[in-house]
C-alpha cells in the first residue's frame, strides 16, 4: 500500500505458527542447607503455568535438572565452598535470568565416638585424670566433665583438676570434640576422691627423763590442726601411738642408754620426717632401808658408832649425819666422829647409799656426848697496865681447839670470867700492887695451870698524849689497833725532846714509835711532823705531805706527798709521776685555804692496803694530760706507779667544776673518793667519784637535796663517806625543805647515795655551827661537833662531839666523862683550836682529839687524844 492507498498484488503465501517466547522469572527465595558432603537447596515456586523446570548451576555450571522446589547435591568435599543459583526453563524452552547466587559449605557432622572412661588418681586437693585417645582421625579436643559440669578443654589424654577439697568425692567423664565441633556422647563416669598427702612438720626434741626402769618422754606440741597422733622410736624402732605430748617407757633397763625420737603422723596417715633424737639411760631410784639399831659410844672429843645394814643388795655405803649434817662416810657399818666439843650432846643419824647415790631414810637418832679428860695450856705473855684505880690485863691465848673461858685472880681471888684478852679490872686502890694470874677453863671444865704472876701498881690518871692533833695530826686504822698522832709528850723513852711529834701507837702491843724522829733538844716541829697523816689498816703504811727533803730527787723544798714504810723505814715520794720526778716549781700538793678552812697541811688519804694514795695537786704532768691549769684530786697506785687523775670525768675529760680541798675521803678497799669542787656559777659541792667496780670512772654531785646540788664546807673532816660508799656525810647550810635557801651556820647531814634520803645528824637547830663530822663503816652512826647543847645536860658552850643513831634517832653525847656526865669544857671563848677531830673505829668505838677534859687529870685545856668506848663509857688512852 502507498501511501495513497493503494494496495499492492499480494504475495505468494508463505505457512507460519505462533509460539510463546516469553521467558519465565529468576526464581527466588533460594535457600541452602549445608550437610555432610552435600548440599541442599530449596526455593520457591514459579508461578508461570508453562514452568518446566529448573536448572540447578554450582558456582555457574549447570549441574542438574528438576522438576520440583528442592535438590540436594551430593558427593561434595567438605569444606569446599561454593556458590549455588537457578535458571527456570518454561515449556517453550524460554530460560529465565540466573537467580541470586547462594554460597554453601559442605560440613563434618559426624560426632566422634564416645571416649573410655578416664583413669582418676587422687592426690591432695586435686585429681589427675587419664584416658586412651579416640581412633576418630579428627578428634580435636576433650571436655573433661566434673559431676556432669565441663571444667576444662585439652588436646592431650590427661588433665590434673586442681582446687579441689580433699575427703569429697567427685565423678569425672570426658567428651570428645572433633575439628568441626562435633561432640562424642559422654564417657562412663570414674569417681574419684582427693586427699591429705602433706605431711606435718617434724616434731621437736624430745625430753627424756630417766627414772627407776622407766624414761619420762615429753615434748612440744605440733600445730598442724589435722594431727592425729605421734609415733614414739626408741633405738629407731617405733614402740608406741600416742595422741598427747608425753610418754612412759617402762619396757627399759637401768644403766643402759637408749635413744628417743618422734614421727608426728595426721589423719589421713601423713608421716612426718623423724625428729631429732633424745639419749636417756634409766637408772635405780629405789631407796635402800634405812639402817637398823645404830649404837653410840662416848669418846675423848669423839663419838663411836655402829649399826645393823639393810638388807639391800646394792648398799655401797653409809654416811653419818649430826643434826643434819654429814660428818662421816664409811662403806662398813661402824666409824668414830672426831673433832667435837666435849661436854656438848650430839645427836646422830646414819643412812645408807647404793650404787645408785640413792639414799634411805634416816635411822632412829642415837645422841652421845664426848668427853674432854686434857686440861688446856696455861696462858702465856700475862701483862698487866696500870691506870688511875684500875688495871688493863692482856695475855696470849694457847693454842687449844675448845672454846676457853679465862679465870683471871687478883692476888688469888678470882675477880674475872672473861672469854678472851684483855679485860679491865676495877675497883683497884692506886698505889698498891696486886699479883694478877690467869686460867684457861675448856667446857669439860678442864682448867689449866696458874700462869705466871705478874704485878701492878694502879696510879694516878694522867693526861693521854698531851696537845695531840695541834694541826690535825690524828689518823687510825680501820680496826682501832693503830693511831698517828702528834703530840708533844714523850712516849718512847728516846724522845728527849719538847717539840710536836707525830707517833704511832700499837694499842695492841702497847708501843709508841716516832715516824720522824727530830734532834733532842729540839722545841719546834719540822714540816713532816706538822703533817695531817693518813694510816693503812695494817698500820704498816702512813701517808703525808711535807716540804722536806725524805729521799734524794726531792729537790724542789716545795710540798709533796710521801708515804713511809714503817717496817722499812723507808719514804717513797709519792706527789710525781711514775718517773718519780718532783717539779722545780710547782708543789706536788698544796693546801688550798680559804673561809671556814682551818687545816694546816694539805690533806693526804691512803687505801686500807696503803696501796693507793690520793692527794690534791696543781701539777700537769702527774698523769694523763692535765691542761686545765687548777688544783685536781690524783690517786697513785704505790706498786705500779700508776696515777690516776680523779677529779675528771670517765672519759679523763674536765669536770663542770674545779677540786676544792682540803676536805677529802676513801672508803678503805680504794673504790669511792670523795671531794668537793667548785666552779664560776654554783656553790662547792662534793663528788664521788668511782674509782674501781661497777661504774667505775663514774664522778656524781652527791651533795644533793632532792636533785638540787647544795653548797657544802670544805675543811678537813667536814666529810666523810661508809665503807661501801653509799652513805656520805657532810656539812651544808642549805634548808632541806627549800634547798635554793640557806641558814645563816652549817648543819651536818647524811646522804643516802641509793634512796636519796638526806637525814640530819644533829637535832635540827640553826645557832650553832655542827661540822667535823665521821660516819661509822657501816653508815648507821653519825659525829659531828658543835658547841650547840643538843644533849640534855651539856651546859658548857665548847665544842663537844656529838653521836646520832640514824636507825633509832638516839643522840650521844661522845665527850662524857666515864660516867657519861657532861664535862665543863675548856674556859674562854670558842677558839678553832678546840674544834679537834673524832675518827669512827666502829659504831661504839671512837678515837678523838679534843679539849674537852674527859678525865679529872686533864687539865691543861689542850686537845689531848681518848679512846671512847660507847657502849661501856669507858674512857681509854691509846698510849702506853
Amino acid at each position: 500500500m502507498d501511501t495513497h492507498g493503494n494496495d499492492s498484488v499480494a504475495t505468494a503465501v508463505v505457512p507460519a505458527t505462533p509460539t510463546d517466547l516469553t521467558p519465565p522469572a529468576p526464581p527466588t527465595g533460594l535457600a541452602v542447607a549445608r550437610g555432610d558432603g552435600q548440599v541442599v537447596l530449596t526455593w520457591t515456586a514459579n508461578t508461570e503455568p508453562d514452568l518446566a523446570t529448573y536448572r540447578v548451576l554450582r558456582d555457574g555450571v549447570e549441574v542438574a535438572t528438576v522438576t520440583g522446589t528442592s535438590y540436594t547435591a551430593t558427593g561434595l568435599t567438605n569444606d569446599q565452598a561454593s556458590a549455588w543459583s537457578l535458571v527456570a526453563v518454561d515449556t517453550h524452552g524460554n530460560r529465565s535470568a540466573t537467580s541470586t547466587a547462594v554460597p554453601a559449605t559442605p560440613t563434618d557432622l559426624t560426632a566422634p565416638s564416645a571416649p573410655t572412661a578416664p583413669t582418676a588418681v587422687p592426690g591432695d586437693g586435686q585429681v589427675a585424670l587419664s584416658w586412651p585417645a579416640n581412633a576418630d582421625p579428627d578428634v580435636a579436643s576433650y571436655r573433661v566433665l566434673r559431676d556432669g559440669v565441663e571444667v576444662a578443654t585439652v588436646t592431650g589424654t590427661s588433665y590434673t583438676d586442681p582446687g579441689l577439697t580433699n575427703d569429697t568425692a567427685y565423678a569425672y567423664r570426658v567428651v570428645a570434640v572433633d575439628g568441626h565441633g562435633n561432640r562424642s556422647a559422654a564417657s562412663a563416669a570414674t569417681t574419684a576422691t582427693p586427699t591429705d598427702l602433706t605431711a606435718p612438720a617434724t616434731p621437736g626434741a624430745v625430753t627424756a627423763t630417766p627414772g627407776d626402769g622407766r624414761v619420762d618422754l615429753t615434748w612440744p606440741a605440733n600445730t598442724e590442726p589435722d594431727l592425729a597422733s605421734y609415733r614414739v622410736l626408741r633405738d629407731g624402732v617405733e614402740i608406741a601411738t600416742v595422741t598427747g605430748t608425753s610418754f612412759t617407757d617402762t619396757g627399759v633397763v637401768a644403766d643402759r642408754a637408749y635413744s628417743y625420737a618422734l614421727v608426728a603422723v595426721d589423719t589421713h596417715g601423713n608421716r612426718s620426717a623423724t625428729g631429732p633424737s633424745t639419749s636417756a639411760t634409766p637408772t635405780d631410784t629405789t631407796a635402800p632401808g634405812a639402817p637398823a639399831g645404830p649404837a653410840a659410844t662416848a669418846g675423848e672429843r669423839q663419838v663411836g658408832l655402829s649399826w645393823t645394814a639393810p638388807a639391800d643388795p646394792d648398799v655401797v655405803g653409809y654416811r653419818v649425819l649430826r643434826d643434819g649434817v654429814v660428818v662421816a662416810t664409811t662403806t662398813g657399818t661402824s666409824a668414830t666422829v672426831t673433832g667435837l666439843v666435849p661436854g656438848a650432846a650430839a645427836t646422830f643419824t646414819v643412812v645408807a647409799v647404793d650404787g645408785h647415790g640413792n639414799v634411805s631414810a634416816a635411822s632412829a637418832a642415837v645422841t652421845a656426848t664426848p668427853y674432854d679428860s686434857t686440861a688446856p695450856a696455861a696462858p702465856t705473855a700475862v701483862t698487866a697496865r696500870a691506870a688511875s684505880g684500875s688495871a688493863t690485863v692482856s695475855w696470849t691465848a694457847p693454842a687449844d681447839p675448845d672454846p676457853l673461858v679465862y679465870r683471871v685472880y687478883r692476888d688469888g681471888v678470882l675477880v674475872a670470867s672473861p672469854t678472851a684478852s684483855p679485860v679491865v679490872l676495877t675497883g683497884l686502890t692506886n698505889g698498891t700492887s696486886y699479883s694478877i694470874t690467869v686460867v684457861a677453863v675448856d667446857p669439860s671444865g678442864n682448867a689449866s695451870v696458874v700462869s705466871a704472876a705478874v704485878a701492878v701498881v694502879p696510879v694516878g690518871a694522867t693526861v693521854p698524849a698531851q696537845g695531840s692533833g695541834e694541826t690535825g695530826g690524828l689518823a687510825v686504822s680501820s680496826d682501832g689497833r693503830f693511831v698517828v698522832v702528834g703530840t708533844r709528850a714523850r712516849l718512847e723513852a728516846a724522845d728527849t725532846n719538847t717539840a710536836y711529834e707525830l707517833y704511832r701507837l700499837d694499842r695492841t702491843t702497847g708501843t709508841a714509835s716516832r715516824l720522824a724522829p727530830m734532834a733532842a733538844g729540839a722545841s719546834a716541829a719540822d714540816a713532816t711532823n706538822l703533817a695531817a697523816p693518813a694510816i693503812s689498816d695494817d698500820g704498816r703504811y702512813v701517808a703525808l705531805a711535807t716540804t722536806a727533803r725524805l729521799v734524794a730527787a726531792d729537790t724542789n723544798t716545795l710540798a709533796d706527798v710521801y708515804r713511809l714504810d714503817t717496817a722499812t723505814g723507808t719514804w717513797a715520794l709519792v706527789s710525781a709521776p711514775t718517773t718519780g720526778r718532783v717539779s722545780a716549781s710547782v708543789p706536788g700538793t698544796e693546801l688550798q685555804g680559804g673561809s671556814s678552812v682551818y687545816a694546816t697541811s694539805p690533806t693526804v688519804v691512803i687505801s686500807g692496803d696503803g696501796d693507793l694514795v690520793l692527794f690534791y695537786s696543781a701539777r700537769d704532768d702527774l698523769g694523763p694530760v692535765d691542761t686545765n691549769g687548777v688544783v685536781d684530786v690524783y690517786a697513785k697506785r704505790l706498786s705500779t706507779g700508776a696515777v690516776t687523775r680523779v677529779s675528771a670525768t670517765a672519759t679523763g675529760a674536765d669536770l663542770p667544776r674545779a677540786a676544792t680541798g682540803p676536805a677529802l675521803a676513801l672508803t678503805p678497799d680504794g673504790r669511792f673518793a670523795l671531794f668537793p669542787a667548785s666552779g664560776p656559777n654554783g656553790p662547792v659541792v662534793l663528788y664521788r667519784r668511782t674509782l674501781s667496780g661497777a661504774g667505775a670512772g663514774d664522778a656524781t654531785v652527791v651533795s644533793t637535796m632532792g636533785t638540787t646540788p647544795v653548797g657544802v664546807f670544805r675543811d678537813l673532816g667536814d666529810v666523810d663517806l661508809s665503807d661501801d660508799g653509799r652513805y656520805v656525810a657532810f656539812v651544808t647550810a642549805a634548808k632541806p625543805s627549800a634547798p635554793t635557801s640557806s641558814w645563816s651556820t652549817g648543819l651536818a647531814y647524811r646522804k643516802d647515795t641509793v634512796t636519796g634520803a638526806v637525814a640530819p645528824l644533829g637535832t635540827g637547830q640553826t645557832s650553832a655551827w655542827e661540822h667535823q663530822v665521821a660516819l661509822d663503816p657501816t653508815g648507821r652512826y653519825g659525829f659531828f661537833s658543835t658547841i650547840a647543847a643538843v644533849v640534855a645536860g651539856d651546859t658548857n658552850g665548847h665544842t663537844d662531839v656529838v653521836r646520832r643513831d640514824l636507825d633509832t634517832g638516839t643522840l650521844t653525847l661522845v665527850t662524857a666523862d666515864g660516867d657519861g656526865r657532861p664535862v665543863t669544857g675548856p674556859t674562854g671563848s670558842v677558839a678553832p683550836a678546840e674544834y679537834g677531830r673524832v675518827l669512827a673505829v666502829r659504831g661504839d668505838l671512837v678515837v678523838l682529839a679534843t679539849s674537852q677534859a674527859l678525865v679529872t687529870a686533864d687539865a691543861n685545856r689542850l686537845r689531848d687524844l681518848y679512846v671512847k668506848d660507847l657502849t661501856t663509857g669507858a674512857v681509854l688512852s691509846p698510849v702506853p
